[in-house]
């Protein structure tokens, strides 16, 4: 009877290890998954995630090669494209109604902004989210369930080292890369019952657009011939061109909500 002792504490300790295992990729195909099924219903584009590698035990992890397509009419490959995201929660957190996130932290993102004076993707991207988030906020008020289900409050987000591909109406195909300054958000839904998906989506989208709105003219400024060729025909030229656009975007800056 002794010698099957060690035996079953072998088995168990097995299948706790395989349970264990099963738990962690389980949670990871689930992200990876709903990342993929949310974000299209966010967006109105593609949304791909190569692979998410979070721990069921302390929260932490991280998410691979983020992908979301541009809104249809556009030409460049794609809006936004992220290597890494390092993300926090609060474990005990995940199977309530509000998960509270500590930290994101968003790492070189690639942004590129396609469009002109008429508008642009990350325009239409963030027209796209904010009708989602304001769907989802009606829904809120009447008990139903927002797109994405559960509710986010999120301590902190960090996005730095990003950069933006200026594809610029009327540069002749020609674009320009910048870096844009980091941007920290705090306290996200913290003051509600949480914020859903689509509003947290929305918020960030907003911000990046505005920062990526005050680096245009230094973005069509490196591209001296394209300038030219931009404000040719116009008094002043290239010169007016660039004064043009900064007067313009001052006054298309993301109204706040």
């Amino acid at each position: 009877m002794k010698k099957w002792i060690p035996r079953a504490a072998l088995v168990l300790i097995i299948l706790l290890v395989l349970g264990l295992v099963a738990a962690f990729l389980f949670l990871n195909t689930l992200v990876k998954s709903g990342v993929e099924k949310i974000g299209p219903i966010v967006t109105k584009t593609e949304v791909k995630l190569d692979s998410a590698n979070l721990s069921p035990f302390s929260g932490k992890g991280e998410l691979h090669g983020l992908f979301v397509g541009n809104p249809e009419g556009y030409k460049t490959p794609s809006a936004i494209k992220v290597k890494d995201i390092k993300v926090n929660l609060d474990i005990k957190s995940v199977t309530s109604d509000v998960v509270l996130v500590q930290s994101i932290v968003i790492e070189a993102p690639e942004i590129t902004f396609e469009g002109g004076f008429s508008g642009s993707n990350l325009r239409k991207l963030l027209d796209n989210i904010s009708a989602v988030a304001a769907m989802d906020k009606s829904k809120s008020t009447t008990g139903k369930p927002a797109e994405g289900g559960k509710r986010l409050k999120v301590e902190s987000l960090l996005i730095k080292n990003a950069k933006v591909n200026i594809s610029f109406t009327g540069m002749m195909g020609k674009s320009a890369t910048v870096a844009i300054s980091d941007i920290h958000l705090t306290n996200i839904g913290m003051d509600e019952n949480g914020i859903s998906t689509a509003e947290l989506s929305r918020q960030v989208i907003k911000v990046v657009l505005q920062e990526v709105i005050k680096v245009i003219p230094r973005a069509v400024g490196k591209l001296g011939g394209s300038v030219k060729d931009i404000g040719a025909g116009t008094a002043g030229g290239a010169e007016t061109t660039v004064k043009g656009i900064k007067k313009l975007f001052k006054k298309r800056e993301v109204p706040a909500r």
